[in-house]
């Protein structure tokens, strides 16, 4: 199980099925998945089976730190963050987040928490994220919290669900980095 954590204006814990509605709402939109590696959702049902086989499979095996997003001032899911994966204490971050609560900060906010959960709690020695070419605002997020850009490359990734060739973005911070900071 999940630690809970808090922001100023958001509270981190496990995904579950009663997040269903709030996620397909979001995950149906292109716009949002204009830039992750899933296709847009096409049912509730798929969100559903997705929550079940992705989130609460993976809390099972004790291998995901992915979290969703609950804004306090109205207890609506609005998204997800966390650590999609960890591997010789290295994560690797990812983020999604509902249109509705763009540009307000909340990402910087929720990524800002999970770094020093992953660095305090976790103890990662690094933490890393990647953005595909055009996802400015997604870039922008890392920057804000503090990882370092560590240059671009053309290369297969997985976009809406596809291989295609594509241009991706790499950031990190080092347990030095965050301390120093």
């Amino acid at each position: 199980m999940l630690p809970i954590l808090v922001t100023k204006r958001c509270i981190l814990k496990e995904v579950c099925l009663e997040n269903a509605k709030d996620m397909y709402e979001y995950a149906k939109e292109e716009k949002v998945v204009r830039y992750m590696t899933f296709p847009k959702h096409e049912s509730l049902e798929n969100t559903k089976n997705l929550i079940e086989s992705f989130f609460i499979e993976r809390y099972k095996q004790g291998i995901s730190y992915d979290y969703g997003i609950i804004y306090k001032e109205n207890n609506k899911f609005i998204g997800t963050s966390g650590f999609c994966r960890i591997e010789n204490k290295v994560a690797t971050l990812g983020y999604c987040l509902t249109p509705d609560y763009w540009n307000k900060g909340i990402m910087t906010e929720v990524v800002t928490r999970l770094i020093k959960f992953g660095f305090d709690d976790l103890k990662l020695e690094k933490i890393e994220a990647q953005f595909y070419d055009g996802n400015i605002k997604s870039g922008n997020v890392m920057k804000k919290c503090g990882m370092k850009y560590l240059g671009s490359e053309e290369r297969e990734i997985k976009l809406q669900g596809k291989m295609v060739m594509g241009k991706i973005h790499r950031c990190e911070i080092t347990k030095e980095d965050y301390y120093k900071g």
